[in-house]
């Protein structure tokens, strides 16, 4: 509900983050990542691949925090888990020389910080010095990629980084046409060998095209399916409504709003935990549209994906379940997830004036 004091009364995410790990799938999920994390070899690859909403943020930000603990409890001058995004900025497509700025941000970024800076730095003395002396040497901010990844990899080394963690590593299909996407999961490969850490890619469907195509690559890599929550059983039947119950108490709504209504939730989200979370969120605005003091249903219904909307969710869904369970992707899916594919619009520059 609306409060008097004007505050939403449903969070963007659940208050006690209690229901993220209630079904099997995100359980099994969380266990593979963190026996990776602990015991996998230097330069080892786990792929992580789920139906977008299914909680892989979530899965990354856990497990950094449950084998290493909280950053503050960290060993002063050590640094075992980066945790980073994937990005698209160069007109959409996938620039290597972002994720590597992206992991210097990570590491104290020397190409934006003086030696003076790193001196001010609240790590340990030693390391302090073995910092400056890593990257006096080396230019600043039109340092070529070579030399900023010679940096990363020096840091990370007396940062002693175990586990890299890049969250929408789906991203790196993006690429020019000049560029294979293989050459950046072997590139990251490399790194984490180098630096002597394993390395988790979390992505969704377009990650798929990222199996198999190597076999040196196929030897030291991890499968993770994050599965949806399925109701083919009685099994998956309750732990769906142990989860809808969950949700009700993180986001304080009405008891019983979801359960009554599971087989209808269901249905509309696919048991995608992500999907009913956003739906809560846009429930919550025409709640707040109709200026109404307590949720109902109406609110949900009026804000349930459309029949197109669905219709894309349980394709990637589907697909990502099928190739994960032993089915080759074949060329009609590549194609499929081609022509599916965001920010791959082959947008062109017209005068103006001229029809589009």
């Amino acid at each position: 509900a609306v409060q008097a004091s004007g505050q939403i009364g449903i969070s963007a995410m659940p208050r006690k983050n209690e229901s993220a790990f209630v079904f099997r799938s995100l359980k099994l999920a969380r266990g593979l990542s963190l026996a990776f994390g602990r015991a996998a070899k230097r330069g080892s690859i786990a792929f992580c691949i789920a139906a977008s909403g299914m909680g892989k943020t979530t899965l990354a930000e856990h497990i950094a925090r449950i084998i290493f603990g909280p950053k503050e409890g960290w060993e002063p001058g050590k640094m075992p888990v980066l945790l980073v995004g994937a990005d698209n900025p160069d007109r959409g497509f996938f620039l290597s020389k972002s994720l590597t700025k992206d992991l210097l941000t990570e590491v104290h970024d020397p190409f934006r910080s003086s030696i003076a800076e790193i001196l001010n730095w609240d790590i340990d003395e030693d390391l302090k010095c073995r910092l400056v002396a890593a990257v006096s040497d080396i230019g600043v901010l039109d340092s070529s990629e070579t030399d900023m990844r010679e940096a990363f990899i020096n840091l990370a080394k007396l940062l002693e980084v175990k586990y890299i963690i890049v969250d929408e590593a789906n991203l790196l299909v993006l690429t020019q046409r000049t560029r294979s996407p293989t050459d950046y999961v072997e590139s990251l490969r490399r790194l984490g060998d180098k630096i002597g850490c394993a390395i988790l890619l979390l992505g969704t469907v377009d990650m798929l095209e990222l199996l198999g195509y190597s076999g040196q690559v196929n030897r030291r890599k991890l499968r993770i399916h994050l599965d949806r929550i399925r109701c083919d059983d009685q099994a998956g039947r309750d732990e769906f409504i142990d989860f809808l119950r969950s949700i009700e108490e993180d986001f304080d709504l009405p008891r019983g709003i979801l359960e009554s209504k599971a087989s209808e939730i269901y249905q509309a989200t696919y048991g995608i935990p992500g999907e009913l979370v956003c739906w809560i969120e846009r429930a919550e605005l025409q709640q707040i549209a109709t200026e109404s003091e307590i949720a109902s249903w109406e609110h949900f219904e009026a804000q349930c994906l459309l029949p197109v909307e669905q219709e894309r969710m349980r394709w990637e869904a589907d697909l990502i379940e099928r190739v994960m369970h032993g089915h080759v992707l074949t060329e009609k899916d590549k194609k499929e997830i081609e022509k599916r594919r965001k920010n791959r619009m082959k947008a062109r520059r017209i005068a103006a004036g001229e029809p589009a």
